[in-house]
């Protein structure tokens, strides 16, 4: 079975440097095959696509951006998860870091 996506994305910041985001499997998880998780995130209007490094820092499905957040810019954070048999993408969670 390919992969369903990402639910449940949630992110807080400890000093409005950082971001630490979790997120939830789809219903059926992991129940057959591998799947990775890949968490992105960019600048709203004019970001790159970035992809989080540090996995697994708050739980399973989680992951810590460290720094150079910007302030005053609303970013677009997606999960995807993929495996041998396709991709599934989460629905797109819009927020400011400082209201987080």
């Amino acid at each position: 079975v390919p992969p369903e996506k990402p639910v449940n994305i949630t992110c807080w910041s400890k000093n409005m440097k950082d971001l630490t985001c979790k997120w939830a499997p789809g219903t059926e998880g992991e129940t057959f095959l591998h799947t990775n998780y890949t968490l992105k995130y960019k600048r709203r209007w004019y970001g790159q696509d970035n992809t989080c490094q540090e996995y697994h820092t708050a739980g399973t499905y989680s992951c810590h951006i460290p720094k150079d957040l910007a302030l005053f810019t609303p970013y677009e954070i997606w999960v995807e998860a993929s495996n041998r048999l396709g991709v599934a993408v989460s629905d797109v969670v819009m927020l400011d870091i400082l209201d987080v």
